[in-house]
């Protein structure tokens, strides 16, 4: 096996191991925040070792090959991202390799746990139907997102699309992202695609009205 080919592959288990983890906490269910944190770290540490790799080898590889090895760090930093953005966590990750990537998921998201439940007055008591156990805080992604918080997401998602062959992986994982996340937003990020084609590539959509017809063509 040729250097280039262990390079790609371990770039590839990595991206693999961040999809599964984006798939866990990006799903229509309630998910407690210690399964929350576990998975943004898996992502996180994905995108770092990642990094590593791309700065440790990058004096050897080819152009064509630079380009292709940056396509898992972005398609992976959108991910997590995106899955930032889906639990309302505001946290800025780098956009080039050659930032540092210090963050730590468990401090940011333990003072959300450990925050107080505020005791509610006599006339908020609920009543014994309505009463829920105290317990392990919880982050409900049921709750579909508005328009403004869908299309900062999105934003924060896509990317621009030219054409060129070498930032077509990240486009369509990009994709990927907003059909897993629109909730009944899907008109909207038919929109927004289209904002995000440029030159000739802006007819690339004409009568498509789902993401998924528009992965297809």
């Amino acid at each position: 096996m040729n250097q280039w080919q262990e390079i790609y592959d371990v770039l590839s288990q990595e991206k693999t191991k961040a999809s599964k983890s984006y798939k866990c906490i990006n799903k229509n269910a309630t998910i407690k925040i210690e399964t929350v944190v576990k998975h943004l770290n898996i992502i996180l540490k994905a995108l770092k070792r990642i990094r590593q790799v791309i700065n440790t080898t990058d004096r050897i590889l080819t152009k064509e090959h630079q380009k292709e090895v940056r396509q898992f760090f972005f398609a992976v930093r959108d991910k997590l991202v995106s899955s930032l953005a889906r639990h309302n966590i505001e946290v800025t990750i780098p956009t080039t390799v050659e930032e540092k990537l210090q963050i730590d998921f468990n401090s940011i998201l333990s003072e959300r746990a450990q925050s107080p439940i505020p005791s509610p007055s006599l006339s908020q008591t609920p009543s014994v139907e309505e009463k829920k156990p105290l317990g392990i805080p919880i982050i409900n992604v049921t709750m579909v997102q508005t328009v403004v918080e869908f299309v900062k997401t999105a934003s924060s998602v896509l990317p621009e699309f030219d054409g060129k062959p070498e930032n077509l992986h990240s486009f369509l994982d990009a994709l990927d992202i907003l059909d897993q996340i629109n909730d009944d937003h899907e008109a909207l990020a038919i929109t927004m695609i289209k904002t995000k084609l440029k030159g000739m590539e802006r007819n690339f959509i004409s009568t498509e009205n789902t993401i998924e017809l528009i992965k297809t063509k």
